[in-house]
């Protein structure tokens, strides 16, 4: 099995360009609320942007997006998908712990699942989640000391 090093120097630079992606998608995502409520002040009421882009009317209420990353750690999303309903506890990031997969033909309970793709909590919307399972169990003998290697 091939393995693959990633020297320090080349991991913090990685690390950089992705705080910088980062930055770069919050500050966009605020510009676009800033627009939008500019675009409310002069329409004179809210403003709802359909999935193609356009501006709706006046007059139409704007549709709330939802996320399935909105739900904290901790917190359960109840999914009904057309025949099957399951329930995902989120963990960290985009990994979610499935807490009942009883009607479910895939997933088991205790399975993790990471989200790819969508992420949009809406009616026909479809989702792919990577299915994270325990393969093997393995016990130690029991320790007997142990080392902690530091990074400088």
């Amino acid at each position: 099995m091939d393995t693959l090093k990633i020297g320090k120097n080349e991991l913090d630079n990685l690390i950089k360009e992705e705080i910088i992606k980062q930055d770069k998608k919050l500050s966009i995502k605020k510009r676009i609320s800033e627009v939008k409520q500019q675009l409310d002040e002069l329409v004179g009421a809210p403003v709802m942007q359909p999935a193609n882009g356009a501006v709706a009317g006046a007059g139409v209420k704007e549709e709330k997006q939802e996320s399935i990353f909105d739900a904290k750690p901790g917190e359960t999303v109840v999914f009904n998908f057309q025949d099957v309903t399951i329930k995902l506890q989120r963990q960290l990031d985009d990994l979610f712990k499935v807490s009942d997969a009883m009607e479910s033909t895939h997933l088991k309970d205790g399975d993790y699942v990471k989200i790819q793709g969508n992420d949009t909590l809406q009616k026909g919307k479809e989702f792919k989640f990577v299915i994270l399972r325990q393969a093997v169990k393995y016990k130690t003998n029991p320790l007997m000391s142990w080392k902690v290697i530091k990074n400088r």
